[in-house]
């Protein structure tokens, strides 16, 4: 290893430590500016894109694998399409943790009151599950029941968007001096 600028430079030259291709393939082959596209302890994008690819993988298996039993015992079926839902969003969530701690370092930085920065994060979390069971519903034939949930993730965003609203027209009271 030698000293290049800031970064160290591995002993196989510009551009083989920080792309999968190997040397050549790096965006920044200069020498002394040859540096990690990532930070120590992130996983570079081409990796998270392969978990994804994983879950999705895995998610068509069950799938498949639902639509076959589905004929024999759909009570199976369902559960299995259950559970496959339960262990792609687990492997979501550990795949999208340096994304959740972006946001945490944005929040700090931008000085922003984690009463209004929570509300958001929570939101998306709500249209997420709201999504999934309205799809599991619909999948157990029950769209009254699906429908009903896309009803109740809409009030709960509205409800956790509340204060949000509120110290907006706090805002706009004290502008007009009221």
């Amino acid at each position: 290893n030698t000293q290049s600028g800031t970064c160290t430079i591995r002993t196989g030259g510009a551009g083989d430590d920080d792309d999968i291709g190997g040397a050549g393939c790096g965006a920044d082959d200069g020498g002394a500016a040859n540096c990690r596209p990532v930070q120590a302890g992130q996983r570079p994008v081409s990796v998270l894109m392969g978990d994804f690819a994983k879950i999705a993988g895995i998610c068509l298996c069950a799938a498949l694998l639902g639509a076959v039993l589905d004929r024999r015992d759909r009570a199976l079926s369902i559960a299995i399409g259950l559970l496959c839902c339960a262990g792609a969003l687990l492997a979501c969530i550990r795949t999208l943790r340096p994304a959740v701690r972006f946001f945490e370092d944005l929040r700090e930085l931008s000085n922003l009151d984690e009463a209004l920065f929570s509300p958001m994060i929570k939101t998306v979390g709500i249209g997420v599950v709201t999504q999934i069971s309205s799809a599991v519903c619909t999948d157990c034939g029950q769209r009254a029941m699906a429908k009903t949930a896309e009803v109740c993730g809409i009030c709960a965003s509205v409800l956790i968007g509340l204060p949000l609203l509120q110290s907006a027209l706090e805002i706009i009271r004290r502008m007009m001096g009221q």
